[in-house]
């Protein structure tokens, strides 16, 4: 008998029905739209997200520890950080408490007494006293933005309206950020040049100097100078891309902190052991016409006056007296010879800082450092076009 092949037709057969999928994928969908709504709601992806930012922040922590740690083997290496590292583009290190820009060398002196700097590495730690260095000396004036100004010294009250000056900013961002500037440690003398685009000057002492006609002698104490000429070479000592320092002829603000420096650390004559800060008569600290002293190479230029010997109307090599006219390292702020400084008077004046060797004394010394005759408050200014016998300039540096 033939077998039927249609009578299963009836069973039930194995699988899913399409009711039962349709219910599947409704559960399904109810499912991903709670497990959504969890993980927005209940902050899931911001929890991930800083897990990984925390990841990322230990990593850099600990890349840092390690840079550190290397950082100190290198300088325990080196000495721990406390020598003099002449070309570290002017950290601050030990040297005496003070920067040293790239380029130059700790030569001796305390923040307190004044730090010495020379450009020539034979100088390096010879001593602040050394009388054979060989290189152009600066000292580190320790000054905040704040200590940055012109000062209405006693008795007298600074006249805003006609004196003024413009500080660059390359200069006021250095002092910002290293709380200081270099002023040069002598008058400036004759480096080289024949113009203003090649005028060098040179911040050592000098090798001669003479009240009469000045000549270009390399060395020679730099008096007969325009104020133009004197501004170009102190601008042209330091002023390459490569140079870590920036010179220039120096402000009234400068001076003025610098004199403010010398007060503050209670700097004394080292010849007669008076106290600097005494601002309204410099006579006994500096090269004028009837100050009482000899030279260091011991020649007498001597007069006679009343029976006593005192220094006759002649310039002196800066730094070159037996009675060391310096305070805090820095060489004939008082006396020898005024000084050019960028602070203008009215318009088409410059005003001078310092005191000069032919200041009769009987006039009133009251030099004040500033340079103020006669205590009314206001500077001695001279025409910038024409060269003196008795006027001069000093450089300043600030670090790049």
């Amino acid at each position: 008998m033939k077998k039927d092949v249609g009578a299963t037709c009836g069973r039930p057969q194995n699988g899913i029905t399409l009711i039962a999928l349709i219910i599947t994928i409704i559960i399904m969908l109810i499912l991903a739209g709670v497990t959504i709504s969890i993980a927005v709601n209940g902050g899931l992806f911001k929890q991930a997200k800083n897990a990984a930012d925390l990841t990322n922040q230990a990593a850099q922590n600990e890349q840092e520890t390690i840079n550190n740690v290397l950082d100190e083997m290198s300088n325990n290496a080196n000495g721990g950080g406390s020598t003099n590292n002449a070309n570290d583009g002017g950290s601050t290190n030990n040297s005496g408490g003070a920067p040293i820009p790239a380029g130059f060398y700790y030569v001796g002196g305390t923040e307190n007494t004044g730090v010495v700097i020379s450009d020539n590495a034979a100088d390096e730690n010879k001593g602040d006293t050394c009388t054979t260095l060989q290189g152009n000396q600066f000292v580190w004036v320790p000054c905040t933005l704040a200590q940055l100004k012109e000062i209405s010294w006693a008795g007298e009250t600074f006249d805003a309206a006609n004196y003024h000056e413009t500080l660059p900013t390359g200069l006021t961002n250095s002092i910002n950020q290293y709380k200081g500037f270099y002023i040069g440690r002598y008058e400036i003398s004759y480096g080289s040049g024949t113009s203003v685009s090649d005028y060098v000057a040179l911040s050592r002492k000098s090798t001669s100097a003479t009240s009469n006609a000045w000549v270009n002698t390399s060395g020679r104490l730099w008096n007969y100078i325009t104020w133009s000429n004197a501004a170009a070479a102190c601008g042209n000592m330091y002023n390459k891309n490569t140079d870590s320092v920036v010179s220039h002829l120096i402000y009234g603000s400068e001076w003025d902190r610098t004199l403010q420096w010398l007060i503050d650390t209670n700097t004394a004559n080292p010849t007669n052991g008076k106290s600097l800060a005494d601002v309204q008569n410099s006579s006994y600290w500096g090269n004028y016409f009837y100050t009482k002293f000899t030279y260091s190479e011991g020649i007498n230029y001597g007069g006679t006056w009343n029976g006593t010997k005192y220094s006759a109307n002649v310039v002196i090599n800066t730094g070159d007296s037996v009675a060391n006219f310096k305070a805090n390292n820095i060489y004939d702020l008082a006396g020898n010879l005024w000084e050019w400084t960028q602070e203008k008077y009215s318009t088409n004046s410059q005003a001078i800082r310092g005191g000069t060797y032919d200041q009769y004394l009987w006039t009133g010394v009251y030099c004040r450092y500033d340079g103020n005759l006669g205590g009314g408050g206001d500077m001695p200014t001279w025409d910038p076009t024409k060269a003196y016998a008795d006027v001069g300039a000093r450089v300043v540096l600030y670090i790049k």
